[in-house]
């Protein structure tokens, strides 16, 4: 029932462009070329940290798994004003 579903969520101040690199260092990234661009002007953002990680990870593996031309993969997080 989905009614009962009780989602506990972590909100905390968290930056995102540590988050990215993170993610980049927790996923299967390594010896790829994966270019990580964060705008400086991103405010800190309040979030679920664990749950934000795991959607950037699996992002991150997609990103890699499906990169089929061996191409850099681009990430760049700017703030939209």
């Amino acid at each position: 029932d989905i009614e009962s579903f009780n989602l506990k969520l972590n909100i905390e101040k968290e930056d995102l462009g540590k988050m990215l690199e993170n993610a980049i260092f927790q996923s299967n990234a390594k010896e790829k070329d994966i270019r990580l661009t964060v705008d400086p002007d991103i405010d800190p953002i309040y979030i679920d940290s664990d749950r934000l990680m795991q959607v950037l990870v699996n992002l991150c593996d997609n990103a890699i798994k499906y990169n089929k031309n061996d191409e850099p993969i681009l990430i760049n997080a700017k703030k939209i004003k």
